[in-house]
């Protein structure tokens, strides 16, 4: 009867250590999960945290640089305005005189005036308003290109920001 005391004692014993082991296991398992979860929410949040930031950072980069652009337009039409404005006739000083070219003769005028016996070949005679006009013509033109041009600079410095190049 001894032996199967020591028997019984043993075997409760060894069942009752592994439970405790299986419940001390399970129980680890179960904590160690759970810390990792947090500090996996954690860092998620951390790094949504960083990534907002980066992204406000490009952001106000990237308005800084649109409104640096709408300002450099606004004062490139305001000089293209003022220098079209500007152009007199004065300024064409190295265009041929009218005295070389003679005026048109009928009432339906047309762009260009006839020439006269007096004037070289390959000559056209414009009058005084159509040289302007065409010079005019000619600055708004290279008005559009100067702003494609900035536009064209600010597009590619915005794509650098994103880009980090």
């Amino acid at each position: 009867m001894n032996t199967n005391i020591i028997l019984g004692i043993a075997l409760v014993f060894i069942i009752s250590w592994g439970v405790s082991y299986k419940l001390g296991y399970s129980r680890g398992a179960y904590n160690t999960s759970n810390d990792y979860k947090l500090k996996i929410q954690e860092l998620t949040i951390s790094n949504i945290e960083a990534t907002q930031s980066v992204l406000r950072e490009w952001k106000n980069r990237e308005n800084a640089l649109v409104a640096g652009y709408l300002k450099k337009i606004e004062i490139l039409k305001e000089e293209h305005q003022h220098e079209i404005e500007s152009i007199q006739s004065t300024q064409l000083s190295d265009t041929v005189t009218t005295t070389e070219c003679l005026q048109p003769a009928s009432s339906h005028t047309t762009e260009r005036v006839p020439k006269a016996a007096k004037t070289r070949p390959n000559t056209v005679c414009y009058s005084e308003a159509d040289i302007l006009r065409k010079v005019k013509e000619s600055m708004v033109i290279a008005e559009e290109c100067d702003e494609l041009a900035h536009r064209y600079n600010t597009l590619l410095e915005v794509v650098q920001t994103y880009t980090g190049k």
